[in-house]
């Protein structure tokens, strides 16, 4: 997600002596595979959702699994966002929606099945006996999404749906359980491996259906038209589905790259940033994971969300404030989408990696005062939290649990800086390079801190281990 920016001053960046290191690579689990079915009632802002899960059992002696269902954190007794935030994403007061399920069943049988034990988000279902792994399970779930009016990544308002999290997806499973860490109000409280997404969305007639991969097929029926899509190494798919929308595209470097939008002057700017940004981080961290590149302009009470394939910017925003999030959220394509994250354990990967990327297009461009505008702003607001907090508030290795404030400060602001004083050190081309081969080894997988130290280690032939130790502490790093 891409926060607004604040204003400049100085800071000084570390130098530290390296020695070379070495990793491991994991293998590859089987992907989930996804067939969602669903109707969007517009009046009734309402969803008719069905979804088939094929997957396979982790670990040997599971009697049950777990789903998120995202739509329950818009649910009364729930606050998908801070109380700073309330009132820019429900302007209209107080809204709720949720999840009631209808039926579950499974080729295991089902012995019964839960929401809310850990919590209102998670979904459990029972087998009649224990599985072993490596068991091909199918499981299906009907449903009925209510969408609060509100804006944020599921929800109703103005005339927009942003459709995200709005089918269940199965908990990711490590460490002897499946995962069901608190959906928090702020960041991104996800952590998502890939799946294979098959989707159709029905909606009225005169709707359009900005999403995280283009149509296979757009079939209508009487008064309604149904979408057809498919995704392959999803992280999630999400749709923005409007009769509001003008459509621009443009293709780049093989990627075909769509904007939607009510009203903009300056889309055909837009989608020259967009194309250029595609370019740009091709050619400095490697391939685009997906066949193509969906830009939407809706309301959106941040001012923008990365999902697979697709980036959503607020319509609230100015045209520089929009292109600067939609390069943020492009980034994010690489760094969430091609290699995943735990944004729950170390939320300043992904999003460090992305301001470093945005940072880095104003610096490809030749906009220098773009590229010291940022640097500037994060300097400045991590060196104001760190003499107001004092060390330990800054620790970098953070939980999103620990970061209810500071979140930017730390997330964003610090872990941009940590990549660009490595940038400095080693030189862009050197350093962007390390990067591609991380993102190429770890391409589909969740990537943890030690993957991304041992990976650029290696590629830059030195141990960053002491660099990262003191820029993930709570030391100030300085010269």
């Amino acid at each position: 997600m891409k926060k607004l920016l604040f204003a400049a001053l100085p800071f000084l960046l570390i130098l530290v002596v390296f020695l070379p290191s070495c990793a491991k690579k994991s293998a590859e689990a089987p992907r989930p595979v996804y067939t969602v079915e669903s109707e969007l009632d517009a009046k009734e802002n309402a969803l008719a959702v069905k979804t088939d899960i094929k997957f396979t059992i982790p670990q040997d002696g599971l009697s049950a699994v777990k789903l998120r269902l995202f739509a329950n954190a818009y649910s009364e007794g729930r606050m998908p966002v801070t109380a700073e935030k309330k009132s820019a994403a429900y302007p209209q007061g107080a809204s709720y929606g949720g999840a009631e399920i209808l039926s579950v069943s499974s080729s295991a049988g089902v012995k019964e099945y839960s929401v809310g034990v850990e919590d209102a988000t998670v979904l459990t279902v029972r087998f009649p006996e224990k599985k072993a792994k490596g068991d091909e399970i199918s499981l299906s779930i009907e449903e009925t999404v209510r969408l609060a009016t509100v804006k944020h990544r599921l929800g109703a308002y103005g005339g927009y749906y942003n459709l995200s999290g709005f089918y269940p997806v199965l908990c990711p499973f490590s460490d002897g359980k499946f995962r069901t860490d608190d959906y928090l109000p702020y960041g991104d409280p996800f952590l998502f491996v890939t799946s294979d997404v098959s989707l159709t969305l029905t909606v009225p007639v005169g709707f359009e259906a900005a999403a995280s991969a283009f149509p296979l097929a757009r079939e209508r029926q009487g008064k309604k038209t149904t979408y057809r899509f498919a995704l392959e190494k999803a992280r999630d798919f999400a749709v923005v589905a409007s009769d509001r929308f003008q459509m621009a595209e443009a293709e780049e470097s093989g990627v075909p790259i769509r904007y939607y939008y009510e009203s903009d002057k300056k889309s055909s700017d837009l989608l020259q940033t967009a194309a250029t940004a595609v370019r740009i981080f091709k050619e400095a961290f490697g391939d685009y994971p997906y066949a193509a590149l969906t830009l939407v302009s809706a309301p959106f009470a941040e001012a923008g969300m990365e999902f697979s394939g697709l980036a959503l910017l607020s319509n609230e925003l100015s045209n520089a404030a929009k292109k600067q999030t939609a390069v943020h959220e492009i980034a994010h394509q690489w760094w969430f989408g091609k290699v995943g994250f735990d944004q729950y354990l170390s939320p300043w990967m992904d999003e460090g990696l992305s301001e470093y990327a945005t940072a880095y297009y104003y610096k490809a461009i030749g906009a220098d005062s773009a590229f010291r505008t940022m640097l500037a702003d994060a300097e400045e607001e991590y060196s104001i939290r760190f003499a107001i907090k004092g060390a330990e508030a800054c620790r970098l290795d953070s939980a999103l649990i620990d970061l209810a404030s500071g979140y930017y400060e730390i997330a964003y602001c610090k872990s941009l800086l940590l990549f660009s004083s490595l940038a400095e050190l080693n030189g862009y081309d050197a350093f962007n390079a390390a990067l591609r081969a991380f993102a190429d080894e770890y391409a589909g997988r969740v990537a943890s801190p030690e993957n991304l130290i041992d990976a650029l280690s290696r590629s830059l032939e030195k141990d960053l281990a002491p660099f990262f130790d003191v820029w993930l502490g709570a030391d100030l790093p300085a010269v």
